[in-house]
């Protein structure tokens, strides 16, 4: 009799400790969303309601950089837009604030060897808009 009541205390304290141990402060709900690294996340969660981010798919670029030139290949210009266009060939396509910001700063340094590199007004609206004074996105 005394052995099954000192089973029943032991498997329910064990099993509160377990399940207090398991949860935790400051967790996105079940079902939640959030985009990260060109990708949509999703909380799936666990039995006990713990976070469980499954990837489900990257997300449609953002923006696209295009890298043109004239005849001579001694100007080129950086231009950036928020769509599509005919020929992707030549565009870079980003997800976000900081692969553009990359990309502009590669294009630039690669081609100012070859000539004059002008970027279009958009690169600092954009980085106007996602970063602070201090050049940190957020």
């Amino acid at each position: 009799m005394w052995a099954v009541i000192l089973i029943a205390v032991s498997v329910f304290v064990w099993s509160y400790r377990n399940e207090k141990a398991k949860r935790k402060d400051n967790q996105a709900e079940v079902g939640a969303e959030k985009i990260m690294d060109g990708y949509y996340w999703w909380n799936v969660g666990d039995l006990y309601d713990n976070e469980n981010w499954v990837r489900m798919g990257p997300i449609d670029p953002v923006y696209y950089v295009k890298l043109t030139s004239d005849q001579q290949r001694e100007n080129f210009r950086i231009s950036i837009r928020c769509e599509p266009v005919e020929n992707p060939n030549t565009y870079y396509s980003c997800h976000s604030a900081y692969e553009v910001d990359c990309v502009v700063r590669f294009l630039k340094a690669e081609y100012e060897v070859y000539g004059n590199v002008v970027v279009d007004g958009e690169y600092q609206r954009i980085l106007e808009k996602t970063c602070d004074r201090h050049g940190n996105y957020g």
